[in-house]
């Protein structure tokens, strides 16, 4: 491979990685930020956390399920019943 080819592989290699990176921290982000809403059913906001954390994990950013039970448990569903209260 001549340096002009090398140089524009290598260009391609970081601009990928670098948007991987941008995408997985974007997914984190969506997750971190995600809030429950009345007028959706618990189990609905539950599947779309799942898909989210799915998405992080084949993403190659491993989240151990016992993180994500937790996740779900303490941001959802006892932020709802502390808000009922």
């Amino acid at each position: 491979m001549d340096s002009s080819a090398k140089e524009l592989s290598d260009n391609l290699d970081n601009e990928y990685e670098t948007q991987e990176n941008e995408n997985k921290n974007f997914l984190i982000g969506k997750l971190f930020y995600f809030k429950t809403v009345d007028n959706k059913s618990i189990m609905s906001q539950i599947s779309e956390v799942q898909i989210l954390m799915h998405q992080i994990i084949s993403k190659g950013h491993p989240l151990d399920e016992s993180l994500q039970v937790s996740y779900i448990i303490t941001n959802h569903i006892l932020g709802k019943a502390a808000e009922m209260i």
